[in-house]
């Protein structure tokens, strides 16, 4: 089965062509069974530049920043393979594919793979529980422990044989082409984050099954593709949230979701307002407080989305 990489590059500077040199690596590019898409989002920085001599790539310029979902479903356009991997920027393949190739090929009820992540010489706890509305309000109001949530998630995926429910870490993950199509692709309304949540919740709603192979390695800089966004960061995060819930859920689930949510921004609020005049961190993280409250009193908003011819192709 072939493979198409698919990277959405926004500003991610050397970490773009270290990415694509470990795909080189690890996946039959060069005799052309599988292949590597770049879509760059109009990025200001060299990152494409550095890249643009390299052999067997296919590179699409947007002249806009449509979000990472936008990105990736342009990408899957102009994808020959069977297997979607997407990943970002800052993710190095350290494994060949060869044992996800295998399990797709083996079970047809499986719409997604995910591999190991690791982040800081250790791997992570990648795969999550889909959220919910009682686990979301112990999350914002800081009264359950994430990674031990997580860590119990993983092993319970370990002990069914690797298969698991839920969503992986979006870093890197690979969906079945004809599943990924099926289910319409990336909701673009998610400019950043909640994207491959959503993406998996939609698959799991269509039966499918998803697995862990813990044979297929990727190195994640945690971060590094939104280290630059500051307070935006929260915000946009806020943003995706609420499409989320909004889309999931109706009716009172819904109205238990949102008063909670607003609950604690209103505590995180009055928590950080005595001390706006001594951190300009502070003030950044009221910002994103504000935004969010904005947006579950009057509701979802596309960040920045634009429309209008967007993007060109490039064949290298």
């Amino acid at each position: 089965m072939r493979i198409s990489a698919i990277i959405v590059n926004y500003n991610s500077g050397p970490l773009l062509a270290e990415c694509v040199s470990s795909l080189r690596e690890n996946l039959m590019v060069d005799y052309g069974n599988d292949e590597i898409i770049i879509v760059d989002n109009d990025s200001s920085d060299k990152s494409v530049a550095a890249v643009e001599c390299i052999e067997n790539l296919k590179i699409i310029k947007s002249r806009v920043n449509s979000g990472y979902g936008a990105g990736c479903n342009e990408g899957a356009s102009h994808a020959a393979g069977d297997i979607f991997l997407f990943l970002n920027p800052d993710t190095i393949m350290s494994t060949a594919a060869e044992s996800v190739r295998a399990i797709f090929e083996q079970n047809g009820s499986i719409a997604a793979v995910a591999p190991v992540i690791v982040e800081n010489g250790e791997p992570c706890n990648s795969l999550r529980p889909f959220p919910t509305v009682v686990s979301d309000a112990l999350d914002e109001f800081c009264l359950r422990s994430a990674e031990k949530k997580w860590h119990e998630f993983t092993k319970t995926a370990l002990r069914e044989k690797g298969f698991f429910w839920g969503y992986s870490q979006g870093s890197a993950f690979f969906v079945r082409r004809e599943d990924f199509e099926q289910v319409m692709g990336f909701d673009e309304d998610y400019f950043l984050y909640y994207e491959e949540l959503d993406l998996y919740k939609r698959l799991a709603s269509e039966g499918h099954e998803f697995h862990y192979d813990t044979g297929c390695v990727f190195r994640h800089a945690s971060g590094g593709s939104s280290a630059a966004l500051g307070w935006q960061k929260t915000a946009i995060r806020y943003n995706s949230k609420i499409r989320y819930f909004s889309k999931h859920l109706s009716g009172k689930k819904l109205a238990v979701h949102k008063t909670l949510f607003l609950t604690a921004l209103s505590l995180k609020i009055l928590s950080y307002l005595p001390l706006i005049l001594f951190r300009r961190r502070t003030s950044e993280k009221i910002n994103a407080y504000l935004y969010g409250f904005n947006l579950y009193l009057f509701g979802h908003k596309q960040w920045r989305r634009q429309t209008g011819p967007s993007s060109r192709e490039v064949s290298l």
